[in-house]
């Protein structure tokens, strides 16, 4: 072989050489940029899952908030009402008829759970010795003493008269 053909066959393989070398050289880049950016799909997946985490779990402490607040409500709603009726047990109050409710009949009336205000049946009132209109069985008692069905000493200390004059007053309730 000649000299020139021996150059040039040595250039063609330098340059396959470089060429080669070039090829790798860019492969490697793909390689790492190929790398680089799976890289940072991991680290964006990475911070979508951390910030999808701490908003659920904000949204469950929100939640937890809430229901915090709606027990105390109903806390507070249930020692309001426990306090009212104690007080209506202690007082008494008047029907939507106007009639007086002692506060003894008022603590039968709210065991049988009737609400502060509402009329009490006649079977739950106390009556005359709790300052309240005479029952059902105090005026029949009344009219018994007056018309001679009963004798003295059990009508002794019932006023027939004004049992009777209150009952037509009063409609009871």
């Amino acid at each position: 072989m000649d000299r020139a053909a021996a150059e040039q066959s040595a250039a063609q393989q330098s340059a396959a050489a470089q060429s080669a070398e070039q090829s790798a050289a860019e492969q490697a880049a793909a390689e790492k940029a190929a790398a680089e950016q799976a890289a940072a799909e991991r680290a964006a997946e990475q911070s979508a899952a951390e910030k999808a985490a701490a908003e659920e779990l904000a949204a469950e402490e929100s939640a937890a908030e809430e229901s915090a607040v709606a027990q105390s409500a109903a806390a507070q709603s249930a020692a309001d009402q426990a306090a009212a009726d104690a007080d209506a047990a202690a007082n008494g109050w008047y029907t939507p008829s106007g009639n007086w409710v002692s506060p003894e009949t008022a603590a039968r009336a709210l065991a049988a759970g009737i609400a502060p205000g509402e009329t009490v049946p006649n079977y739950l009132r106390c009556g005359t010795i709790c300052g309240e209109g005479p029952t059902s069985g105090e005026v029949q008692t009344a009219y018994a003493c007056k018309d001679g069905l009963m004798t003295a000493d059990e009508c002794a200390g019932i006023d027939a008269d004004a049992i009777i004059s209150a009952a037509s007053s009063s409609s009871g309730g």
